[in-house]
């Protein structure tokens, strides 16, 4: 047995450890929970859905990045898929199978990490003192945060 074969036994044994089959995550009990059931995300969710959907119908705030430089196309543009992202992760936490949870909520991160980059950036873009408003971190910190959820989920189906 050469080194290389020892080597690879063991880079496959780490690589199974990540790897999930359906039947082992639908086995209950699953050791992990859903972390959007936390009803505190719930919440981020709807009101998201909630602000996405008032300034789409009211138009774009005059404070905002749609208000400043671009309109009612930006706004409902940012609208779409922060709402179904949003729902993507709300279904993604009371669905049966967590299995196919892991798929949803995995889509729903990545899709926000998208739309908040390219709002991080017009953001940047459009406004002059865009590190002193309270958008810019927010944005940034969510577009972060959803990108390293995406990245977890990716990697524990992998």
């Amino acid at each position: 047995m050469s080194a290389t074969s020892g080597g690879l036994r063991v880079f496959r044994r780490l690589r199974r450890q990540h790897r999930l089959i359906r039947d082992e995550v639908d086995a209950l009990p699953w050791p992990h929970p859903r972390p959007a059931q936390d009803p505190r995300l719930a919440y981020v969710h709807l009101s998201l859905i909630y602000v996405a959907l008032s300034n789409a119908i009211l138009g774009p705030p005059s404070n905002t990045v749609q208000g400043r430089g671009f309109g009612w196309a930006a706004t409902i543009a940012f609208a779409v898929p922060l709402v179904l992202c949003s729902v993507l992760v709300l279904y993604a936490a009371y669905c049966r199978s967590q299995y196919e949870s892991f798929g949803y909520e995995m889509a729903g991160c990545a899709g926000f990490t998208g739309t908040l980059a390219i709002y991080a950036v017009v953001l940047i873009l459009t406004t002059p003192n865009w590190a002193l408003t309270y958008n810019a971190p927010f944005t940034i910190a969510l577009a972060a945060g959803n990108a390293a959820r995406a990245w977890v989920l990716i990697r524990r189906l992998w």
